[in-house]
Protein backbone atom coordinates (compact mmCIF):
# COMPACT_ATOMS: atom_id res chain seq x y z
CA UNK A 1 0.00 0.00 0.00
CA UNK A 2 2.74 2.42 0.98
CA UNK A 3 4.62 1.62 -2.22
CA UNK A 4 1.49 2.38 -4.27
CA UNK A 5 0.99 5.72 -2.51
CA UNK A 6 4.63 6.59 -3.08
CA UNK A 7 4.29 5.85 -6.80
CA UNK A 8 1.19 8.06 -7.02
CA UNK A 9 2.98 10.95 -5.35
CA UNK A 10 6.07 10.32 -7.46
CA UNK A 11 3.99 10.50 -10.61
CA UNK A 12 2.41 13.75 -9.44
CA UNK A 13 5.83 15.27 -8.87
CA UNK A 14 7.03 13.88 -12.18
CA UNK A 15 4.24 15.68 -14.04
CA UNK A 16 5.06 18.86 -12.16
CA UNK A 17 8.71 18.32 -13.05
CA UNK A 18 7.78 18.20 -16.75
CA UNK A 19 6.11 21.59 -16.36
CA UNK A 20 9.06 23.06 -14.43
CA UNK A 21 11.75 21.76 -16.79
CA UNK A 22 11.47 24.73 -19.13
CA UNK A 23 12.50 27.14 -16.36
CA UNK A 24 16.01 25.79 -15.81
CA UNK A 25 17.23 26.28 -19.39
CA UNK A 26 20.69 24.88 -18.65
CA UNK A 27 23.33 23.88 -21.18
CA UNK A 28 24.99 20.52 -20.59
CA UNK A 29 27.89 19.36 -22.75
CA UNK A 30 27.43 16.14 -24.69
CA UNK A 31 29.22 13.19 -23.05
CA UNK A 32 31.39 12.35 -26.06
CA UNK A 33 32.45 16.00 -26.38
CA UNK A 34 33.31 16.00 -22.66
CA UNK A 35 35.41 12.83 -22.96
CA UNK A 36 37.28 14.33 -25.90
CA UNK A 37 38.03 17.46 -23.88
CA UNK A 38 39.22 15.35 -20.97
CA UNK A 39 41.56 13.40 -23.25
CA UNK A 40 42.76 16.22 -25.50
CA UNK A 41 42.68 19.31 -23.27
CA UNK A 42 43.37 17.79 -19.81
CA UNK A 43 40.02 18.99 -18.53
CA UNK A 44 39.02 18.09 -14.95
CA UNK A 45 35.48 17.59 -13.64
CA UNK A 46 33.82 18.28 -10.28
CA UNK A 47 30.33 16.80 -10.00
CA UNK A 48 27.25 17.86 -8.06
CA UNK A 49 24.57 15.30 -7.30
CA UNK A 50 21.68 15.34 -4.86
CA UNK A 51 24.06 14.98 -1.89
CA UNK A 52 26.03 18.09 -2.75
CA UNK A 53 22.88 20.08 -3.55
CA UNK A 54 21.30 19.04 -0.24
CA UNK A 55 24.32 20.35 1.62
CA UNK A 56 24.26 23.67 -0.26
CA UNK A 57 20.47 24.16 -0.29
CA UNK A 58 19.03 22.31 2.69
CA UNK A 59 22.10 22.39 4.94
CA UNK A 60 21.90 18.64 5.54
CA UNK A 61 24.56 15.96 5.55
CA UNK A 62 24.07 12.28 4.88
CA UNK A 63 25.08 8.90 6.21
CA UNK A 64 28.75 9.27 5.30
CA UNK A 65 29.35 13.02 5.57
CA UNK A 66 28.13 15.30 8.35
CA UNK A 67 27.05 18.84 7.49
CA UNK A 68 29.25 21.83 8.31
CA UNK A 69 29.20 25.48 7.29
CA UNK A 70 32.73 25.10 5.97
CA UNK A 71 31.70 22.21 3.73
CA UNK A 72 28.70 24.13 2.44
CA UNK A 73 30.81 27.21 1.77
CA UNK A 74 33.43 25.27 -0.13
CA UNK A 75 30.81 23.52 -2.28
CA UNK A 76 29.22 26.85 -3.14
CA UNK A 77 32.65 28.22 -4.01
CA UNK A 78 33.28 25.32 -6.39
CA UNK A 79 29.84 25.49 -7.96
CA UNK A 80 30.14 29.20 -8.72
CA UNK A 81 33.72 28.94 -9.99
CA UNK A 82 34.58 29.46 -13.63
CA UNK A 83 37.95 27.76 -14.02
CA UNK A 84 38.93 27.21 -17.65
CA UNK A 85 40.27 23.70 -17.00
CA UNK A 86 37.40 22.53 -14.79
CA UNK A 87 33.87 21.57 -15.79
CA UNK A 88 31.12 21.66 -13.19
CA UNK A 89 28.83 18.64 -13.49
CA UNK A 90 25.09 18.70 -12.82
CA UNK A 91 22.62 15.85 -13.37
CA UNK A 92 21.68 15.43 -17.02
CA UNK A 93 18.05 15.03 -15.96
CA UNK A 94 17.96 18.80 -15.26
CA UNK A 95 18.13 19.23 -19.03
CA UNK A 96 16.33 16.17 -20.36
CA UNK A 97 14.73 13.17 -18.68
CA UNK A 98 13.77 11.19 -21.79
CA UNK A 99 16.41 8.48 -21.35
CA UNK A 100 15.81 7.75 -17.69
CA UNK A 101 13.69 5.22 -15.83
CA UNK A 102 10.47 6.26 -14.12
CA UNK A 103 12.10 5.64 -10.74
CA UNK A 104 14.98 8.01 -11.55
CA UNK A 105 12.58 10.62 -12.93
CA UNK A 106 10.44 10.40 -9.80
CA UNK A 107 13.44 10.73 -7.49
CA UNK A 108 14.64 13.88 -9.20
CA UNK A 109 11.12 15.26 -9.61
CA UNK A 110 10.59 15.12 -5.85
CA UNK A 111 14.03 16.62 -5.18
CA UNK A 112 13.50 19.45 -7.67
CA UNK A 113 10.02 20.12 -6.36
CA UNK A 114 11.35 20.71 -2.84
CA UNK A 115 14.44 22.60 -4.05
CA UNK A 116 13.15 24.48 -7.09
CA UNK A 117 13.66 28.11 -6.03
CA UNK A 118 17.25 27.77 -4.72
CA UNK A 119 18.15 25.52 -7.67
CA UNK A 120 16.85 28.17 -10.03
CA UNK A 121 19.06 30.73 -8.26
CA UNK A 122 22.15 28.50 -8.41
CA UNK A 123 21.94 27.34 -12.03
CA UNK A 124 23.07 29.81 -14.69
CA UNK A 125 21.73 29.56 -18.23
CA UNK A 126 24.83 31.23 -19.70
CA UNK A 127 27.16 28.64 -18.19
CA UNK A 128 28.12 25.38 -19.93
CA UNK A 129 27.97 22.45 -17.50
CA UNK A 130 28.92 18.84 -18.01
CA UNK A 131 26.85 15.78 -17.20
CA UNK A 132 27.39 14.71 -13.58
CA UNK A 133 25.58 11.48 -14.45
CA UNK A 134 28.35 10.47 -16.85
CA UNK A 135 29.69 8.31 -14.02
CA UNK A 136 26.30 6.57 -13.71
CA UNK A 137 25.79 5.08 -17.19
CA UNK A 138 23.76 2.04 -16.19
CA UNK A 139 21.16 1.83 -13.43
CA UNK A 140 19.07 4.96 -14.09
CA UNK A 141 18.74 4.45 -17.84
CA UNK A 142 15.78 2.74 -19.49
CA UNK A 143 17.96 1.32 -22.25
CA UNK A 144 20.70 -0.55 -20.40
CA UNK A 145 22.01 -2.16 -23.57
CA UNK A 146 24.18 0.91 -24.23
CA UNK A 147 25.98 0.71 -20.89
CA UNK A 148 28.89 -1.41 -22.14
CA UNK A 149 29.66 1.10 -24.88
CA UNK A 150 29.48 3.99 -22.39
CA UNK A 151 31.86 2.26 -19.98
CA UNK A 152 34.33 1.62 -22.80
CA UNK A 153 34.28 5.28 -23.79
CA UNK A 154 35.07 6.26 -20.21
CA UNK A 155 37.77 3.62 -19.90
CA UNK A 156 39.52 5.12 -22.93
CA UNK A 157 40.30 8.17 -20.76
CA UNK A 158 42.84 6.32 -18.62
CA UNK A 159 44.19 3.95 -21.26
CA UNK A 160 47.98 3.67 -20.80
CA UNK A 161 47.86 6.36 -18.10
CA UNK A 162 49.46 6.44 -14.66
CA UNK A 163 46.38 6.65 -12.45
CA UNK A 164 46.14 7.71 -8.81
CA UNK A 165 42.88 6.88 -7.01
CA UNK A 166 41.82 8.85 -3.95
CA UNK A 167 39.08 6.80 -2.30
CA UNK A 168 37.41 5.78 0.93
CA UNK A 169 38.74 2.84 2.91
CA UNK A 170 35.69 0.74 1.94
CA UNK A 171 35.53 1.71 -1.73
CA UNK A 172 38.04 -0.61 -3.47
CA UNK A 173 37.55 1.20 -6.77
CA UNK A 174 38.28 -1.11 -9.71
CA UNK A 175 39.25 -4.04 -7.50
CA UNK A 176 37.88 -7.38 -8.71
CA UNK A 177 36.98 -6.16 -12.20
CA UNK A 178 38.68 -4.87 -15.34
CA UNK A 179 37.51 -1.26 -15.13
CA UNK A 180 41.12 -0.09 -14.71
CA UNK A 181 42.66 -2.97 -16.63
CA UNK A 182 43.99 -0.75 -19.42
CA UNK A 183 45.98 1.65 -17.22
CA UNK A 184 49.76 1.87 -17.21
CA UNK A 185 49.91 1.91 -13.40
CA UNK A 186 47.61 2.32 -10.39
CA UNK A 187 48.40 3.97 -7.07
CA UNK A 188 46.00 4.76 -4.23
CA UNK A 189 45.51 7.22 -1.41
CA UNK A 190 43.10 5.69 1.10
CA UNK A 191 40.94 8.06 3.16
CA UNK A 192 38.17 7.63 5.75
CA UNK A 193 34.89 6.51 4.19
CA UNK A 194 32.93 8.48 6.78
CA UNK A 195 33.40 12.25 7.26
CA UNK A 196 36.42 12.41 4.96
CA UNK A 197 36.06 16.19 4.75
CA UNK A 198 37.24 16.35 8.36
CA UNK A 199 40.64 15.21 7.06
CA UNK A 200 40.61 17.49 4.03
CA UNK A 201 43.77 19.46 4.76
CA UNK A 202 45.76 16.28 5.35
CA UNK A 203 44.38 14.69 2.19
CA UNK A 204 45.34 17.56 -0.08
CA UNK A 205 48.71 18.02 1.63
CA UNK A 206 49.68 14.36 1.17
CA UNK A 207 48.36 14.30 -2.39
CA UNK A 208 50.40 17.29 -3.52
CA UNK A 209 53.51 15.89 -1.87
CA UNK A 210 53.45 12.40 -3.38
CA UNK A 211 51.49 12.60 -6.66
CA UNK A 212 53.14 13.76 -9.87
CA UNK A 213 51.25 16.27 -11.99
CA UNK A 214 51.39 14.11 -15.09
CA UNK A 215 49.26 11.46 -13.33
CA UNK A 216 45.52 11.22 -13.83
CA UNK A 217 43.70 11.45 -10.50
CA UNK A 218 40.37 9.67 -9.98
CA UNK A 219 38.45 10.53 -6.80
CA UNK A 220 35.62 8.54 -5.21
CA UNK A 221 35.03 10.32 -1.90
CA UNK A 222 31.56 11.87 -1.78
CA UNK A 223 31.31 15.67 -1.44
CA UNK A 224 34.99 15.81 -0.53
CA UNK A 225 35.80 14.66 -4.07
CA UNK A 226 33.98 17.65 -5.56
CA UNK A 227 36.08 20.13 -3.59
CA UNK A 228 39.31 18.20 -4.02
CA UNK A 229 38.86 18.09 -7.79
CA UNK A 230 38.52 21.89 -7.81
CA UNK A 231 41.53 22.58 -5.60
CA UNK A 232 43.83 20.09 -7.29
CA UNK A 233 42.88 21.23 -10.80
CA UNK A 234 43.82 24.79 -9.86
CA UNK A 235 47.24 23.43 -8.82
CA UNK A 236 47.76 21.92 -12.28
CA UNK A 237 46.56 18.35 -11.77
CA UNK A 238 44.04 16.60 -14.00
CA UNK A 239 41.30 15.26 -11.76
CA UNK A 240 38.07 13.37 -12.38
CA UNK A 241 35.45 13.22 -9.64
CA UNK A 242 34.53 9.66 -10.59
CA UNK A 243 31.88 8.87 -7.97
CA UNK A 244 29.92 5.63 -8.30
CA UNK A 245 31.35 4.47 -11.63
CA UNK A 246 32.85 1.29 -10.17
CA UNK A 247 29.59 0.30 -8.44
CA UNK A 248 27.65 1.01 -11.64
CA UNK A 249 30.10 -1.21 -13.51
CA UNK A 250 29.59 -4.01 -11.00
CA UNK A 251 25.79 -3.69 -11.33
CA UNK A 252 26.02 -3.82 -15.11
CA UNK A 253 28.08 -7.00 -14.93
CA UNK A 254 25.39 -8.53 -12.70
CA UNK A 255 22.64 -7.31 -15.07
CA UNK A 256 21.03 -5.86 -11.94
CA UNK A 257 17.73 -4.04 -12.36
CA UNK A 258 17.83 -2.42 -8.92
CA UNK A 259 20.58 -1.23 -6.61
CA UNK A 260 22.02 -4.22 -4.80
CA UNK A 261 24.89 -5.16 -2.52
CA UNK A 262 28.29 -5.55 -4.16
CA UNK A 263 30.54 -7.96 -2.29
CA UNK A 264 33.45 -6.33 -0.45
CA UNK A 265 32.48 -2.81 -1.55
CA UNK A 266 30.54 -0.04 0.16
CA UNK A 267 27.22 0.76 -1.50
CA UNK A 268 25.79 3.69 0.47
CA UNK A 269 22.57 3.81 -1.59
CA UNK A 270 21.25 0.39 -0.58
CA UNK A 271 18.91 0.93 2.36
CA UNK A 272 18.72 -2.58 3.80
CA UNK A 273 22.44 -2.98 4.51
CA UNK A 274 23.54 -3.72 8.06
CA UNK A 275 25.39 -0.89 9.81
CA UNK A 276 27.86 -0.76 12.66
CA UNK A 277 27.50 1.19 15.90
CA UNK A 278 28.48 4.41 14.12
CA UNK A 279 25.89 3.91 11.37
CA UNK A 280 28.44 2.95 8.74
CA UNK A 281 27.76 0.10 6.36
CA UNK A 282 29.12 -3.28 7.39
CA UNK A 283 30.91 -5.02 4.56
CA UNK A 284 32.93 -8.17 4.25
CA UNK A 285 36.51 -7.00 3.96
CA UNK A 286 37.88 -10.12 2.34
CA UNK A 287 40.03 -8.34 -0.19
CA UNK A 288 43.10 -10.49 -0.68
CA UNK A 289 44.41 -8.73 -3.75
CA UNK A 290 48.15 -8.27 -3.32
CA UNK A 291 48.24 -5.78 -6.18
CA UNK A 292 45.74 -3.64 -4.26
CA UNK A 293 47.93 -3.56 -1.15
CA UNK A 294 51.00 -2.76 -3.22
CA UNK A 295 49.17 0.11 -4.89
CA UNK A 296 48.46 1.95 -1.63
CA UNK A 297 50.72 4.98 -1.26
CA UNK A 298 49.33 6.14 2.09
CA UNK A 299 46.39 5.57 4.40
CA UNK A 300 44.94 8.70 5.98
CA UNK A 301 43.00 7.99 9.18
Amino acid sequence: MKKGILLIFSYFFYLKRKIMKQYFNVNILDDIALVNKIKNERISIARFGDGEFRIMIHEKGNGFQEYSENLRGRLLEVFKSRETKLFIGIPKIFNSDDEFTFKAKSFWAIFINESFVPLKQLLESQNLYCNASITRPYMDYKDKSQAYKKFRVLMSIWENKDVVIIEGDRTFFGVGNDLLGNTSSIARIICPSVNSFDKYEMIIKETTQIVKKDSLILIALGPTATILAYDLSKLGYQVLDIGHLDIEYEWSKQLATEKVVVKNKQVNEVNHLKTDEKGSQKIESNIEDLSFEKSVLIRIK
